[in-house]
């Protein structure tokens, strides 16, 4: 069936009940293009809507939150992408966005898809077949494409190629589909019983073994399919979350269709960035639903629907993993659906849904109608993550050595010390400089608007070192853009020889999904006359200062001045 134009109202529908599978979230990512002249082709698959970058300019011109290639091309320009999933997918719209462009807007565009493996697809390779043939495009908005059946194709892809005739800009470009699995636990590491793979168990809600969100009632500010992406995310913007509520007793809510039927056993509700609009409590629920579709089109139906309840209405806090153990019930059933409802209102980030897969069990010679034989599965290993509180039990003493994994260290130098960039004679030899002892470091992605700024920071005293530990850690923030460097400019006299004052440092590397690894979590007892550097993605608590006194510390961090926080990641944990 042809891909149609379609209405923004209906491309909410779109948006609901796919996964944007070009998205950079998903493991999307661009192979080659035609040109880049003026905004690199990697922005189109960037989450989050594109930003306006007007009056800012760089070597090539007026910069762009998108793709933007030279004027003048007597044929296209075109991109080539890898859609994130492994195996294919089958592909139900499009949305080609111009929104940052006005005036140099393409024109015209064709977009075409292949299924292989191949890395160096060309773009002229004959395996690529037309799904939207030259179809006009407008300034400033989104173009929208759909199946004119509201469905898939019917055969998958893996690759996406965009032509823009001639030439021009386009601020994203969206591929929404579905996941193809052939084998579905693929995509998720399964906790493994011993020698009983019939027994692994896996996130049956990930959208990369198959799950897919069927229907939610609100997504003002974050659809409902954000639940089941890969990883924690950056921000608010790649959660689910709904508008207040101004009605007493409200509550929202979202299905989900498993990847396969399933016996589940754990349950785990991320808040993560959600701190001050988080839901009061949620529920879970579930079905064994043989239809096709399961899309009710208001709670009092999904209310007479045979669903069972999962998890009990419990409390939800804010910026932490929350993990359930299935109610003893609900271990004894076949879910194909689980419905999420949240009280009032407000943001999750995801939402994992561990179990076993009915048809292994089958294979397996597992009675699944036998009510006993479920109860009597083994409980499977406790999630990776947990919202348990780190504390801090014992510290080391700081050296360059011991904190090189996590930044630099600053002191001043005895006559034996010879740093990074040597020791130099100055100021007509009445001084020695000694150079080098830590970067300053700026990877932001634009120099634009940013700024090398030195602050003061004035901290107060928590206790006495001898009396500190076991601290608690409640936060852990994280600068990815940049080296944030602390000094200490004052302290009392004799501070250091009576081993009382200083600063606590707490650091954590960044794990695979980016998030704190709390098994590199560390401490170091740091002297009143010595610095740190923390380097960039590094995981940090605020500085913990010892003593009976206040510590200043010059502070110096690269910061953006149109958007402060951009460089600032936090972790709460309670």
């Amino acid at each position: 069936m042809p891909f149609i134009p379609i209405a923004d109202v209906k491309a909410e529908a779109l948006k609901s009940r796919t996964a944007e599978l070009s998205c950079a979230s998903l493991g999307g990512h661009v192979l080659s293009f035609s040109d880049e002249w003026f905004a690199e082709a990697t922005n189109l698959i960037k989450p989050g809507p594109a930003e306006s970058l007007e009056g800012q300019f760089g070597p090539n011109g007026a910069l762009y939150d998108g793709w933007e290639t030279r004027r003048h091309n007597p044929t296209y320009d075109w991109v080539i992408l890898r859609l994130g999933p492994n195996g294919g997918s089958y592909i139900a719209g499009f949305d080609v966005d111009t929104s940052t462009f006005n005036g140099n807007e393409a024109p015209t565009v064709e977009i075409y898809g292949a299924n292989t493996e191949d890395a160096s697809l060309a773009s002229d390779d004959q395996r690529w077949e037309l799904l939207l043939p030259q179809t006009p495009c407008g300034p400033a908005a989104h173009h929208w494409f759909e199946q004119d059946d509201g469905q898939v194709t019917s055969k998958s892809y893996t690759h996406i190629k965009l032509h823009m005739i001639p030439d021009g800009g386009i601020s994203r470009f969206r591929v929404f589909g579905t996941v193809n699995t052939p084998s579905v636990g693929h995509a998720v590491s399964e906790v493994t019983a011993d020698d009983k793979p019939e027994l692994n168990t896996l996130d049956l809600a990930h959208v990369l073994n198959g799950g897919r969100v069927v229907f939610t009632n609100d997504q003002h500010f974050g659809v409902g399919s954000n639940l089941i992406l890969p990883g924690r995310g950056k921000d608010m913007g790649d959660g689910w979350e709904t508008k207040r509520s101004r009605v007493p007793n409200h509550r929202d809510w979202v299905v989900i269709e498993l990847a396969e039927p399933g016996v589940l056993d754990r349950i785990e509700v991320d808040t993560l960035h959600f701190l001050g609009n988080f839901p009061e409590s949620f529920q879970l629920c579930g079905c064994d639903y043989s239809g096709k579709d399961l899309v009710p089109p208001a709670h009092d139906e999904l209310e007479s629907k045979q669903w069972h309840p999962i998890v009990s209405r419990s409390k939800l806090g804010p910026g932490r993993i929350h993990a359930f153990d299935v109610l003893d019930d609900a271990k004894k059933r076949v879910t194909t659906h689980v419905r999420l409802t949240i009280f009032p209102d407000g943001g999750i980030k995801r939402l994992r849904v561990i179990g076993r897969r009915v048809r292994a069990l089958q294979k397996a010679g597992i009675d699944i109608s036998s009510a006993s034989a479920l109860a009597a599965l083994p409980a499977c290993a406790l999630p990776s993550t947990t919202s348990t509180q780190p504390v801090i039990r014992e510290a080391d003493e700081l050296s360059p050595q011991s904190f090189a994994a996590y930044g630099q260290v600053l002191f001043v130098p005895d006559a034996e010390t010879i740093p990074p960039g040597g020791v130099k004679t100055v100021n007509q030899g009445t001084a020695k400089k000694y150079c080098e002892l830590a970067h300053v470091v700026n990877a932001y992605p634009s120099s634009e608007n940013i700024n090398t700024n030195i602050h003061v920071y004035v901290s107060t005293p928590r206790a006495p070192r001898t009396s500190l530990l076991p601290f608690p850690v409640s936060v852990l923030e994280r600068h990815q853009y940049t080296t944030q460097l602390f000094f200490p400019i004052s302290s009392p006299n004799g501070a250091r020889a009576s081993g009382q004052e200083g600063y606590l440092v707490i650091v954590a590397l960044p794990g695979n999904d980016g998030q704190p690894d709390l098994q590199t979590l560390k401490a170091f007892w740091t002297e009143s006359d010595q610095g740190i550097s923390y380097h960039p993605g590094v995981w940090h608590h605020p500085l913990v200062a010892t003593g009976t006194t206040p510590t200043s510390f010059v502070c110096v961090v690269n910061e953006c001045a149109s958007q402060p926080k951009l460089d600032l990641d936090e972790v709460f944990y309670h």
